[in-house]
């Protein structure tokens, strides 16, 4: 019941607890403004929140009147306005409209578009920060026209230099890391659905190596997905989490918690497991889904799977090396774009949880 490393889907919203209070903080503002902006650390479940919380919170929702939502989801990538013209059904941004658009859904009255990973404006595309402010600023003036985007925390300093700060400064929302309790409903209440216990002395071990530090929620739930096949009759032990932290020489240093470790641990093991040929391919792939941050911290970069090939590769061995890595949940392909699938790390908390990316 758990998602592992990456983020909560929209039909996963069962499964999706700890951020009760922020969902309904959202649906409040937007219902007095179409424009949220949604800021936090990496690895804080940015993403999450908005699919797997806000999304479902809108479809029950009689805060906005009758009729539903259209919803389209984007990343601004290296060609942001590009993104967001395909986004809204290709048309020009500076025609766009509303009303064939949501001629597409007979229920929707109002179209909602979600930015996810906002800061990537600013490492893939910088050269259209300013247009692309600005099509924002255009999209949320039209009426029945909602957006919500996602941006990490650490990229503070860009947001107030955009043009965009005004409109940010008095609507955006900034989470910090799950409370010890939000923690545990996160843990405990998925587990409880299906009708497994887990140990309270292991729920506290996960809290408390956890709470309050940014960026570990994706491991935690990493962990919980190997601790599931541990389950000892519907019942999770303290022990199972202790076996599969304790060979960890290597792992946890530079302040790496045990949760981090052990997330490094089994991904390693994963590579590790391949042949040497493919292991190259392996190593190759996750570099070029890592954009360097030349003095500021690293940030996933989204790909096309045919910018991860290189011309002396086996077709076959490529395929066989990718899906393994998707299989293990270490890297995961989003929908097609122009007939082909992007390919992303599994979460960003991977860039400094593990020493491979690091």
């Amino acid at each position: 019941p758990y998602p592992g490393m990456r983020a909560f889907r929209r039909d996963e919203a069962g499964q999706f607890y700890g951020r009760e209070s922020e969902v309904a903080d959202l649906l409040q503002r937007l219902r007095l403004h179409p424009f949220v902006a949604i800021i936090g650390a990496s690895g804080s479940g940015k993403s999450s929140l908005v699919s797997a919380g806000l999304l479902p919170a809108l479809q029950r929702s009689t805060l906005f009147g009758a009729g539903g939502w259209l919803v389209r989801t984007f990343r601004p990538g290296a060609e942001p306005l590009a993104a967001m013209q395909t986004a809204l059904g290709g048309v020009e941004l500076e025609l766009f409209t509303p009303a064939p658009l949501l001629a597409i859904e007979q229920a929707a009255a109002r179209v909602l578009l979600i930015i996810d990973q906002f800061e990537e404006l600013f490492t893939q595309g910088a050269d259209q920060v300013e247009a692309f402010c600005a099509a924002i600023q255009r999209f949320v003036a039209l009426r029945d026209c909602y957006l919500v985007m996602t941006v990490r925390a650490d990229f503070f300093g860009d947001l107030l230099s955009s043009a965009l700060w005004p409109l940010l400064q008095a609507h955006r929302l900034e989470i910090a890391p799950l409370s010890a309790d939000g923690l545990r409903a996160a843990i405990v209440k998925p587990a409880e659905d299906k009708g497994v216990f887990i140990e309270s002395a292991l729920v506290e071990r996960l809290v408390a190596g956890s709470v309050g530090q940014p960026g570990l929620l994706p491991f935690v739930q990493e962990v919980l997905v190997r601790l599931w096949d541990k389950l000892e009759r519907r019942y999770l032990p303290l022990s199972a989490y202790e076996a599969l932290v304790l060979p960890l020489a290597g792992y946890s240093g530079k302040g790496r918690s045990g949760i981090q470790a052990a997330m490094a641990q089994l991904a390693d093991e994963m590579i590790d497991r391949l042949p040497e040929d493919q292991q190259r391919i392996a190593r190759r792939i996750f570099l070029r889904l890592v954009q360097f941050g030349e003095g500021r911290d690293n940030t996933r970069r989204q790909q096309p799977v045919s910018a991860l090939r290189a011309a002396g590769d086996d077709p076959a061995r490529f395929d066989a090396t990718l899906n393994y890595l998707v299989e293990n949940r270490l890297l995961v392909l989003s929908g097609d774009i122009e007939g082909e699938p992007r390919v992303d790390l599994a979460h960003e908390a991977m860039l400094t949880g593990w020493p491979r990316l690091e």
